[in-house]
């Protein structure tokens, strides 16, 4: 598996772990992976509903089906999000409750996403071991 396809699974592959820590590549690499699939769905699922539409304009099979489908990917994409938020803000040695942030409206949502940008604290923290291995003791020590 390439460097690259390992940075788009990871976020997906560790969904459930709201505790330790992760590097900003892994928030980054959760939102253009979003993107691209987002962008799949719609190139897929468009022109299925449109032709469905224009086959049979009576029926709802293609709405029922596009709703569903997204529906279950940003359900997927957002506990992913917010997995990864909080191991990021876990990253800051910040406590994860400040993904409830993100539910200010308006504003909660780009004041997480800034945050995201911050750098982790080098070193071991209260949360867990440097994702960025930055600490060499354990190789010299």
């Amino acid at each position: 598996m390439g460097v690259f396809v390992y940075w788009l699974i990871l976020p997906y592959r560790r969904m459930f772990e709201f505790r330790g820590r992760s590097r900003r590549r892994e928030f980054f690499s959760l939102v253009l992976s979003g993107i691209a699939v987002f962008l799949l769905f719609f190139s897929v699922f468009m022109p299925v509903h449109l032709w469905d539409k224009a086959a049979a304009p009576e029926t709802n099979r293609g709405d029922i089906v596009a709703i569903f489908g997204m529906a279950i990917l940003v359900l997927v994409w957002a506990w992913a999000h917010m997995a990864v938020c909080i191991r990021r803000f876990h990253d800051q040695d910040r406590t994860g409750w400040l993904y409830l942030i993100s539910f200010v409206p308006y504003v909660g949502g780009l004041i997480v996403f800034v945050m995201m940008f911050l750098p982790g604290t080098p070193g071991p923290n209260r949360y867990g071991a440097d994702p960025k291995n930055r600490d060499l003791t354990d190789v010299f020590g």
